[in-house]
């Protein structure tokens, strides 16, 4: 596949256990024209028999509406609801 722009980063997200990839990664590319035209001409492509899907990545938010970060909402996790008594 040949280079469509210029890019800053890539990273392909791993399992914590496995380290195996989860399916998707991040690409940042300065230039948004350059961005956009990637994005376009990469939305119709395939590797191997799957469809690639690309898309603007967007902040994560709680489920509360409030932005992420440390210890911000409530966040659950393993033994939450656990009965400690």
């Amino acid at each position: 596949m040949k280079s469509l722009a210029p890019v800053n980063s890539a990273k392909v997200i791993l399992d914590r256990e496995t380290r195996k990839s989860r399916g998707f990664g991040f690409v940042e590319i300065p230039d948004n024209a350059a961005a956009e035209k990637a994005m376009k001409e990469l939305s119709i492509s395939e590797i191997g028999s799957k469809r690639l899907t690309v898309k603007v990545a967007e902040d994560k938010k709680n489920k509360d509406g409030n932005s992420g970060g440390y210890g911000s909402g409530n966040k659950g996790g393993y033994n939450k609801g656990r009965n400690r008594h």
